[in-house]
């Protein structure tokens, strides 16, 4: 498979989210939906040298072998949408989450490029560790070792200042959240081969603070932490991990949960801007692809991002403050 003849494949191998010199073509097309997403051992390389390379085919794309991408929190929102992108650019999809409503399975199986591509689903609750390593070793059963691995499950949608935050609501983010990505993590590494990607879904609210989201910024900060400690030490394996930091993605769920928080923690999440689900997730889907750590989708979440780092801290502090006095003056 190594020319560019017809029916064979050609394009970029990416290693860290550079090219390398395994690559033969100076652009790679792509399809309406994206990148055909396509396993290739392509001289030079070799399956010790495994890269993961997002491909065209110039004749028949199902001459190739389909990647394994597992998709948790696939059931709903963000994870559901980047099943269904990954599904329409011919992968093979694992979704992996507590509960799968058949209409929502159906949708993933619609995207698919050809009725060949499986879409497999394990129930699972990722806060218990055995389970997460069970239904993971069982995709792996089903679909072959997985070449990416994007993390999405987790939990927000309450918002409070911190002396009407329930313990127990606090608790079960870092839960669902925090030990979530570790039990995951901990599932597929025996899994993971050189060229392979874990995306983890942080958030922006894991680089930044936000009013009344003392459990869910707690929790993804955490995430942020676990997330670097792996890209450090997974680098060595060949193994690239990714921490995807979006701000508010517009679903329906989003929009629910909007009414019934408070009106400062409103005020800052416009302040990083709201991204719409589909141009969000294909923004997140490409960086993964490329090899990027951090990804932020939203301009206004990169700027918003861009101010909590460089700024000095009593100026980021200064801003939120003045932010919350306005939602307050207002109100009275």
């Amino acid at each position: 498979m190594g020319g560019r003849g017809d029916g064979e494949y050609a394009g970029y191998c990416y290693q860290g989210g550079r090219k390398s010199r395994h690559g033969q073509s100076s652009k790679y097309p792509v399809t309406a939906d994206g990148p055909c997403f396509t396993r290739v051992f392509a001289s030079p390389c070799n399956e010790s040298d495994f890269f993961v390379c997002p491909l065209y085919s110039r004749s028949d794309p199902g001459t190739g072998f389909a990647m394994h991408v597992i998709v948790t929190g696939g059931g709903s929102g963000i994870g559901q949408k980047v099943a269904q992108i990954f599904a329409g650019r011919g992968a093979d999809v694992s979704v992996l989450d507590l509960v799968m409503d058949p209409e929502v399975l159906a949708t993933i199986e619609a995207a698919r490029r050809s009725p060949a591509q499986r879409v497999a689903v394990q129930l699972v609750d990722v806060t218990d560790a055995a389970a997460a390593a069970k239904a993971t070793d069982a995709a792996v059963a089903s679909l072959g070792p997985p070449e990416v691995v994007f993390h999405a499950a987790g939990i927000g949608g309450f918002s409070r200042p911190f002396e009407l935050f329930p313990a127990e609501r606090f608790e079960r983010m870092v839960q669902v959240n925090l030990f979530g990505t570790r039990n995951v993590a901990a599932a597929v590494l025996p899994h993971l081969r050189r060229g392979s990607h874990f995306a983890i879904m942080a958030s922006l609210a894991g680089l930044t603070a936000a009013y009344g989201q003392a459990g869910y910024a707690s929790s993804k900060h955490g995430v942020m932490g676990l997330a670097s400690v792996l890209r450090t030490e997974w680098a060595p394996r060949g193994i690239r991990v990714s921490a995807v930091c979006p701000p508010e993605i517009d679903t329906p769920m989003a929009r629910s949960e909007a009414r019934d928080r408070p009106p400062e923690t409103e005020a800052m999440k416009l302040f990083a801007g709201i991204v719409d689900l589909d141009r969000g997730c294909r923004y997140m889907v490409d960086r993964v692809m490329r090899g990027h750590f951090l990804i932020i989708p939203g301009q206004r979440a990169r700027f918003a991002w861009w101010l909590q780092k460089f700024l000095p801290r009593r100026l980021t502090n200064a801003i939120a403050d003045r932010m919350v006095a306005r939602v307050r003056a207002a109100r009275t």
